[in-house]
């Protein structure tokens, strides 16, 4: 199985399933900013640990769609409960879900600011690139990220809601970074913007 027909498989699964969710991480940054191989798929759920209902029929797609669920369905409550992240693999082991509940504020803003897209022509909820900038230049900030966020601002630079993008940055404390990127970019730090919930970019 290729990446496309595995994301799209997992993407079929997560809305059959009315689960509450948001894509992000590295294939949210490809979809902003520009290709780069990755093998993960990072998904955030919204549930409580009493949507018992809603994760056994989320298990049941998964599996249905023979997705290896490492631990079982139980590994999915337990990172409900305890704030692992399940991991959930294709067939063949080659790509992996990497599946949380809502763990930090970040987390609880990204369903604020998510955007309804379509990926491979499905139609998904995906994490703004404003978030996704902000996660990256607070959680991780390795090299891979800074060449990510850079990519994002160049790339999707129309599409950005800049107000939101202030508010976040000033609330992490990332703005000075953020600007200072955009400088390398010969790009302008904006006062505001429409708040546009597509992009209009198809992967």
């Amino acid at each position: 199985m290729g990446f496309k027909k595995f994301v799209k498989k997992v993407l079929s699964v997560l809305e059959k399933s009315k689960i509450d969710y948001i894509i992000v991480g590295g294939l949210i940054a490809i979809y902003y900013g520009e290709p780069r191989t990755t093998q993960d798929f990072d998904v955030i759920i919204r549930v409580s640990e009493g949507d018992i209902e809603k994760i056994s029929t989320l298990c049941s797609l998964l599996e249905r769609e023979k997705f290896r669920i490492i631990g079982g369905c139980e590994s999915i409550l337990t990172s409900i409960k305890e704030r692992p992240h399940a991991a959930i693999y294709d067939e063949d082991y080659t790509f992996r879900i990497d599946l949380q509940g809502v763990y930090s504020r970040l987390n609880v803003l990204a369903f604020e600011g998510r955007r309804r897209v379509r990926i491979f022509g499905v139609e998904a909820w995906i994490q703004g690139p404003e978030d996704l900038i902000v996660a990256k230049l607070t959680y991780y900030v390795g090299n891979r990220d800074i060449r990510d966020v850079a990519a994002i601002l160049k790339n999707s630079y129309e599409v950005i809601d800049w107000k939101r993008m202030k508010r976040l940055a000033r609330e992490f404390g990332v703005e000075d970074r953020i600007k200072d990127l955009l400088w390398r970019l010969g790009l302008l730090y904006q006062n505001e913007n429409t708040n546009p919930r597509t992009s209009g970019r198809t992967p």
